[in-house]
């Protein structure tokens, strides 16, 4: 558990992905039972070990760019917004993008307005990413 923590030094954010794992043994250290007994790793224990194996450690040893890391001035800017009859956004070279909502649906969108506009800067970026006006990389 430490030599992975201390892994995570270098992906702060993957950390998340130890905290069942972190759980799960402090549960069998505090536990009365014999050292001997066995005991068994959940299903979400052992995805969440598989992902670390699968895609975080090799990362780490390969190495990650220092740009997805650290806060740095952004070289591709997008902007978007949603309301309840849509959402909508564009970028700095004048690619832009609309989704309607139908009407039905407006009044149950109220009060996600929120997740609305977090999902319309995902799909800004995405956008720019699919279409290949970036460089790899990017900072957005």
């Amino acid at each position: 558990m430490g030599r992975l923590n201390h892994s995570a030094a270098a992906c702060p954010l993957s950390r998340y992905f130890l905290n069942r794992l972190r759980n799960l043994l402090t549960l069998w250290n505090q536990a009365q039972s014999s050292k001997k007994c066995e005991r068994y790793l959940s299903k979400s224990v052992l995805e969440d070990i598989k992902l670390w194996h699968d895609i975080f450690l090799p990362k780490i040893t390969s190495g990650i760019s220092l740009n997805l890391m650290s806060f740095c001035r952004p070289n591709y800017i997008c902007w978007s917004d949603a309301c309840p009859q849509g959402m909508r956004g564009y970028d700095f070279m004048g690619n832009a993008w609309r989704f309607p909502i139908p009407p039905e649906f407006h009044q149950a969108i109220l009060r996600q307005n929120n997740s609305l506009e977090f999902v319309a800067s995902i799909v800004s970026v995405w956008l720019a990413i699919h279409k290949k006006y970036v460089e790899r990389e990017a900072c957005f």
